[in-house]
């Protein structure tokens, strides 16, 4: 019988999420959210992808995407277009929240690594960057 086994990304997501979780006052999932959002604000951490670090190959780099949706509010007046101001700050606690939080959450460290916005669908997506020891390395040297 095989025994279930929780992957370092899937750990990091966990903890990411409740610190983020903390920090915007909004709820967040582990599953991949893409649809605008009528009623809630809410936002994913998901799997980016993870690879050996590309000028230290006994360190690991996992990539988290996070995914925040505002209330997604249809312009109602064309003049006064839709009020973004929501997002920017939601980005700014994620962004404390990552500073806050550089150690402790399973990796070595993680850092933010830039933010994209779709202002159609009233949400953001940032990447977060982790590093840890790489499993495949031993005394220092990738296999």
């Amino acid at each position: 019988m095989a025994v279930a086994v929780e992957s370092p990304l899937t750990a990091f997501r966990r903890e990411l999420a409740d610190v983020l979780e903390n920090a915007l006052g909004i709820p967040f999932t582990l599953r991949y959210l893409h649809n605008p959002q009528f009623e809630r604000e809410v936002g994913c951490v998901f799997p980016a992808g993870s690879a050996p670090h590309p000028e230290f190959r006994m360190t690991e780099q996992l990539r988290v995407g996070v995914r925040v949706y505002g209330l997604f509010q249809p312009e109602t007046d064309p003049a006064l277009g839709i009020d973004v101001e929501r997002l920017e700050q939601l980005e700014q606690l994620m962004k404390d929240a990552i500073g806050a939080n550089q150690k402790g959450l399973g990796p070595w460290f993680q850092v933010w690594d830039g933010t994209d916005y779709d202002l159609e669908a009233m949400m953001f997506e940032a990447l977060i960057v982790a590093e840890q020891e790489n499993p495949t390395s031993v005394l220092g040297e990738t296999m």
